[in-house]
């Protein structure tokens, strides 16, 4: 059976029409539709935009008949009476509930504990507990009505700015024009292509990552000698370092000027070019500590090793504030990031809890021993160890395998003419080639070690690392969206016939090269697997120092 739409109508609808349509019981909502997901800070955002002028969408409403109801938008109650002509809400329903659960009479709005209120001198918008009287404060109930705001100024003492912003507010909510797309349908009960155009505005398209707003309401134009997060981004690339990914740079950013990463930073960087410039000088000096920090004492040999984002986020606000550190608090720091990132996000705060647990131990006031004492007892120290029995490239287990595999200082196999016997580049083989620096030593097996790191080597391409643009060279097959062993190496061929530094630099002892050369597999991987379990209990063991003390240095004592 065909559905489809009988007629379309595009007009508008001023606020205060809206609002009156829901009054009357004249707007309802279709089954299909969520429930109000809003919060207080969505709304009171929407409402500023409204007083600015700046559009906020297009409603799509389907016309059809509605029966006699209890109608009920978020906490909105309306005694609503059978209609031919009632309007669905097809997309839009936050907005419609935000607006008219903010601007109706008490009586049609069930009793909350706050209200949206307009502060005149700071021009904003902000919720507080009813009742009371704050001289410049226009509550918004109502405020659409033309005699209720002169009623409300006339009992006020208000100069002619003040006089200004309320009368604008009470026009833009009475006349502000909202875009209205209605449809009618074939048949009045058909939903599906509502549905279908309801899917297709809510899942259609990528919505915008908060580190691409960033950059399209920051980036420069190029020739005021401005910084933005590309430039942040280019300078990071030349460290050969690996890259952060953008939302985490933005973070990062964000550190530097607040603890509060999460906020919305529109009214910090937008219209201030100088100050968002210094910020992000000031995010590459403690990007670059940071990157110090991690390359030489945590053993961290590239980005894509930091398991977490709090890590790195906490790590970049410590460096902006304490530049320079002893020796002692280098190693409380690394202390407390290798314990950090093994256990990983608290159970009790997940994720983004940990993101603010940790940049909110590094205050602005405190020294740096204090900050590592503190990101310190945040965190647990009791022991714990990373599996190694299967390794997935984003897994945080399988970044501290590869952290501790590549301080063995993997070299090249000498059976390779070029570069034999070198020690790998383990940071720009990661760069250039991603999960492709990772090698199956034996691609065919399928025992319980195949997908281990007993099985896995650091694996350069012979007399080079491939740049980006070199990686569709016929060297490499594609397998399952990752690419597969080299056609033109036998990896474990190569291995078989290295001597021992190189085979010591990739956690194969003297029994396990035995096994090789005479290719027992299963005894192979069973002994390589006991030795790098061995290397990355004490590459964390030897850094996170589960048992010491947190104590000054003992020359400041």
């Amino acid at each position: 059976m065909a559905h489809g739409l009988e007629w379309t109508d595009a007009s508008s609808y001023s606020l205060a029409h809206l609002v009156k349509l829901v009054k009357d019981g004249n707007i309802r909502i279709p089954e299909f539709q969520r429930g109000q997901r809003w919060g207080l800070g969505d709304i009171a955002k929407l409402f500023d935009s409204i007083y600015r002028g700046y559009p906020i969408g297009t409603l799509f409403l389907w016309k059809r008949k509605a029966p006699k109801a209890s109608v009920k938008l978020g906490q909105i109650r309306v005694d609503a009476e059978e209609r031919t002509d009632a309007l669905w809400i097809v997309d839009g329903q936050q907005r419609v509930t935000a607006l008219a659960s903010v601007l109706l009479s008490s009586e049609n709005v069930m009793r909350t504990n706050r209200d949206l209120y307009f502060d005149l001198v700071n021009e904003r918008f902000v919720w507080r507990h009813p009742g009371g009287r704050l001289e410049t404060h226009l509550p918004l109930r109502e405020a659409h009505n033309l005699p209720t705001v002169m009623t409300w100024v006339q009992s006020r003492s208000l100069d002619k700015t003040l006089l200004n912003r309320a009368f604008k507010l009470a026009d833009r909510l009475r006349n502000y024009q909202i875009p209205v797309y209605a449809v009618g349908t074939e048949r009045e009960d058909d939903t599906v292509p509502l549905r279908e155009i309801f899917d297709r505005i809510n899942t259609f398209g990528k919505r915008m990552t908060r580190s691409e707003v960033f950059e399209a309401l920051t980036s420069s134009s190029g020739d005021n000698g401005g910084q933005d997060l590309s430039d942040l981004r280019d300078r990071i690339a030349a460290w050969e370092f690996g890259g952060v990914a953008d939302n985490t740079l933005l973070l990062c950013v964000l550190s530097i000027t607040g603890q509060d990463v999460l906020r919305d930073f529109r009214s910090e960087f937008v219209k201030d070019s100088e100050r968002l410039s210094a910020t992000i000088e000031s995010a590459a000096k403690a990007m670059r500590r940071t990157v110090t920090f991690l390359r030489r004492d945590a053993q961290v040999p590239h980005f894509d090793l930091v398991p977490y984002q709090h890590l790195l986020v906490a790590l970049v606000r410590f460096f902006a504030l304490h530049p320079k550190l002893t020796q002692w608090e280098r190693v409380l720091l690394r202390r407390w990031y290798w314990r950090a990132a093994v256990h990983g996000p608290l159970p009790k705060l997940g994720p983004t809890g940990t993101l603010r647990l940790a940049v909110n131990a590094v205050g602005d006031e405190d020294s740096p021993f204090a900050t590592v004492e503190r990101l310190l007892q945040a965190f647990p120290s009791q022991r714990r160890t990373a599996s190694i029995d299967r390794l997935q490239w984003n897994w945080a287990d399988t970044n501290t395998t590869l952290c501790a595999m590549a301080y063995l200082g993997p070299r090249v196999p000498n059976s390779l003419l070029a570069d034999a016997g070198e020690i790998i580049d383990v940071a720009r083989l990661i760069t250039a080639t991603k999960s492709a620096s990772l090698q199956r030593i034996f691609p065919k097996e399928s025992g319980d070690l195949a997908g281990s790191a007993a099985n896995r080597v650091f694996w350069q391409s012979p007399g080079e690392i491939l740049l980006e643009e070199q990686q569709e060279s016929p060297v490499f097959e594609e397998i399952e969206g990752t690419r597969s062993t080299p056609k033109r190496e036998n990896i474990w061929q190569a291995f078989a016939m290295s001597d021992r530094t190189v085979l010591k630099s990739h956690g194969i002892n003297e029994r396990a090269a035995h096994w090789l050369q005479r290719g027992d597999v299963e005894s192979f991987l069973t002994e390589r697997h006991d030795t790098i379990r061995k290397a990355v209990d004490d590459f964390v063991d030897a850094r996170a120092e589960w048992s010491h003390p947190v104590r000054p240095a003992i020359a400041t004592l």
